[in-house]
C-alpha cells in the first residue's frame, strides 16, 4: 500500500500521540502556560468535572493574547480559550484528522475515548512523524549546504 491508502486504513492511535495538558477552565492563562511549556507542548486542553474537553488554549491564543491584551495572563482561560473543541477517537482514520485539521487550520486536535473523555493530543508533528517513519522514501531530506568549505579559513 501507498501513503494514500496507509492514511484512510491506519488510524490516529497509530500516530504518536502527545500526553495530554489539562487545565480547569477557571486555572488562569499564566498557569495554562506554564503548564504547556513544562511539558513541551503548544496546547491545553480545559475539561470538565468528567474528563471531556471542553475548550482549547494553544500558543496561537496566547500569541493574541499577548499582542491585545497583555495584562490577560491572570484571566481564567475560559475567557480565552476555543469552546467548539474537535475531537477524535484512536480509532478514527489519519485521512479524518488531517481532513479536520485542513478545513479548520488547526495544529492541534483532541483524541477522547469512547466516553468523550481526553486521552492524548495530536496534531501535525504527529502526522509528520507518521509519514517519515512509514515513508522515509517519500520523504527528501537534503543536508544544510554552508558556503564555507574545509579549505577555508574561518574568522580572521
Amino acid at each position: 500500500m501507498g501513503l494514500k491508502d496507509n492514511i484512510y486504513h491506519d488510524t490516529v492511535g497509530d500516530l504518536s500521540l502527545r500526553k495530554l495538558v489539562t487545565v480547569s477552565p477557571d486555572d488562569t492563562v499564566e498557569r495554562a502556560c506554564a503548564l504547556m511549556r513544562q511539558a513541551r507542548l503548544g496546547a491545553a486542553i480545559a475539561i470538565d468535572d468528567a474528563g471531556r474537553p471542553v475548550g482549547m488554549f494553544n500558543e496561537k491564543l496566547l500569541i493574541r493574547l499577548l499582542a491585545e491584551q497583555p495584562g490577560a495572563m491572570g484571566e481564567p482561560v475560559r475567557n480565552h480559550m476555543t469552546v467548539n473543541v474537535v475531537t477524535v477517537k484512536k480509532s478514527h482514520s489519519i485521512a479524518k484528522l488531517i481532513n479536520i485539521m485542513r478545513q479548520r487550520q488547526y495544529r492541534w486536535v483532541c483524541v477522547v475515548d469512547d466516553k468523550g473523555v481526553a486521552v492524548a493530543l495530536t496534531g501535525l508533528r504527529g502526522v509528520m512523524e507518521y509519514v517519515v517513519d512509514h515513508f522515509p522514501r517519500s520523504v527528501k531530506v537534503e543536508p544544510i549546504q554552508s558556503n564555507i568549505s574545509i579549505d577555508q579559513r574561518e574568522g580572521a
